[in-house]
């Protein structure tokens, strides 16, 4: 994409804050980016997770520019990113891409409404284990086998 650059993607990272304006758009090549709310009390709950086929900062396209929630680097890897100037102008000549942007917002409106649904509908192992299986095929992509781990349920105990 005309005006990209690849871009760290390390674990923990930071890529926007909530209220604050979208400096960049990133598009995860091997790594998992997560969109979290702060609740009121302090604590977080993942609304969304965005790896390889994903863009992070679609409110830069969407909304008025400003991220609405936390997004942080979940899985470590590889990243490419743009400005949100030149990611918006992109947008505006270039149609292959504002079509595959509309196809994936849609598809992330489908992730977190599902999300919302299995949180009221199943139970915390349930979920876990449906986190885990999710996560396993966007590990692969970064060209390496997944590490085995207990079982996500004992981080629930």
């Amino acid at each position: 994409i005309f005006g990209s650059n690849p871009a760290p993607f390390g674990k923990r990272q930071p890529l926007h804050q909530p209220d604050k304006p979208i400096s960049h758009i990133y598009f995860p090549r091997t790594g998992v980016a997560s969109v979290v709310a702060r609740m009121s009390e302090g604590g977080t709950i993942e609304v969304a997770t965005i790896g390889n086929e994903g863009v992070v900062g679609l409110s830069a396209y969407l909304g008025n520019g400003r991220s609405s929630m936390e997004v942080f680097v979940q899985i470590p890897g590889e990243a490419v990113r743009m400005s949100s100037d030149a990611f918006r102008q992109e947008l505006r000549t270039g149609t292959a891409l504002r079509d595959v942007v509309r196809r994936y917002a849609q598809a992330l409106i489908t992730q977190i409404g599902q999300s919302a649904a299995c949180n009221r509908a199943h139970s915390t192992v349930e979920r876990c284990a449906r986190q885990c299986g999710h996560r396993r095929p966007r590990r692969r992509a970064r060209g390496r086998p997944p590490r085995r781990r207990r079982s996500c349920w004992w981080r629930w105990r």
